[in-house]
């Protein structure tokens, strides 16, 4: 990723990594995260058999900010911008950038299912205002949200790949 920045003259800033906007990312991305973690909260409370049993973070969930950034970096600092050279900027980019996101995490069918939309948001925001530090914030507190209060059972611990099975 880093070469092709650096073949497609890419600054940092461009990349997204930058403060100037981070308000106006922020303030793109306030509605739709309070939407999810709402909507989480009373799908559980409604679906789950068990309802909403919160569960300590563990020590590793204090990663998630960095986890995100970097997931946030490869899916818009890089997907979303080689994407919008290939298709431009809108809704088939966006697509793109959001099913790229929904694959990398099977065989999880419902974590699938929310990063396909979680994608599709981010990568909306992305294109308005590039800010990978109001993008991770975002990610962090929806992956938070279904770490903390979805049953494991129905999220498999929010594994993929091959730990997904085991």
């Amino acid at each position: 990723m880093v070469v092709s920045h650096r073949v497609y003259g890419e600054t940092t800033r461009e990349i997204g990594f930058r403060l100037d906007n981070f308000l106006a990312a922020l303030k793109s991305l306030a509605i739709p995260t309070a939407v999810f973690i709402l909507l989480a909260i009373v799908l559980v409370t409604l679906f789950a058999q068990s309802g909403i049993a919160l569960r300590t973070p563990r020590l590793r969930f204090t990663a998630i900010p960095l986890w995100a950034l970097f997931q946030q970096y490869a899916l818009q600092g890089f997907v979303n911008r080689r994407a919008q050279i290939w298709l431009g900027k809108g809704w088939k980019s966006i697509l793109l950038v959001a099913t790229v996101f929904a694959v990398v995490h099977l065989p999880n069918p419902l974590l699938t299912a929310l990063t396909f939309v979680g994608g599709a948001v981010w990568a909306w925001s992305y294109q308005r205002e590039s800010n990978l530090f109001a993008l991770a914030i975002s990610h962090t507190l929806a992956s938070m949200t279904l770490a903390v209060i979805v049953p494991p059972s129905l999220i498999n611990s929010l594994r993929v790949g091959f730990k997904f099975f085991g």
